[in-house]
């Protein structure tokens, strides 16, 4: 995750002269980011809890997040949805229904 504004118009550079980057990175995921020269590396210790999760299924309810879905198969094909994932290009998740009575393709 990268914080920050860029004004295209002013210089057209990426990135901004004089500007420092900040990369903002969870501890324990690899691999860590490298130090470098005018990036700021800030580093914090996940906590998940009911609060978290409640936020974050709001904040994705309130964007109107479209995910795009290739093809979906019950549990019991999941051969074929790996068939279906190896075979090249796949636009979109694949789904495996965990039901029974969900609905495939």
């Amino acid at each position: 995750m990268c914080s920050g504004s860029w004004d295209a118009g002013r210089s057209g550079r990426w990135p901004p002269a004089r500007r420092a980057l900040t990369v903002v990175h969870p501890n324990g995921i690899e691999p860590a980011p490298k130090r470098r020269s005018g990036v700021e590396i800030i580093t914090y210790d996940a906590e998940a809890g009911p609060d978290h999760f409640k936020r974050l299924n709001d904040a994705i309810d309130a964007s109107r997040l479209k995910v795009a879905i290739s093809a979906a198969f019950p549990l019991e094909e999941a051969a074929k949805a790996h068939q279906r994932l190896a075979s090249g290009h796949v636009i979109g998740k694949i789904v495996l229904h965990v039901r029974p009575a969900a609905r495939t393709r």
